[in-house]
């Protein structure tokens, strides 16, 4: 698929929201997406999917996720991380975003709580 094919505004650049995942999650595997269950991630998901051409999920246990990844419910926030711990899953996130998106030109709105940001 090509990104062109994603953009809402072919002219602009790739609109990217990431999103923050919740502490309140259904227990087992489930798409990332369906996965947390507060108020909060699903009031930002129902917005970021109509405002974004590419929606992601930050988490402290998968760093970045897709939308349609399927994971394991788990019990980790991101303020159990060492310093050191946070700038690695910091590294990794940039680094999954940017491969992911392939060199296209993007806007990012970040929209989770100021422990990922």
């Amino acid at each position: 698929m090509s990104w062109g094919a994603l953009f809402k505004n072919p002219a602009g650049p790739l609109h990217v929201t990431i999103i923050g995942c919740g502490k309140s999650k259904l227990p087992g595997k489930h798409r990332a997406e369906d996965l947390y269950t507060g108020g909060l991630f699903r009031a930002s998901l129902e917005y970021a999917k109509r405002t974004s051409d590419a929606v992601y999920i930050v988490s402290a246990n998968y760093a970045l996720l897709e939308l349609g990844d399927v994971v394991e419910s788990y019990d980790l926030v991101i303020t159990e991380l060492s310093k050191t711990s946070r700038e690695i899953w910091a590294q990794d996130v940039i680094r999954t975003l940017l491969s992911k998106l392939q060199g296209a030109p993007f806007e990012l709105t970040l929209l989770p709580s100021k422990e990922y940001v």
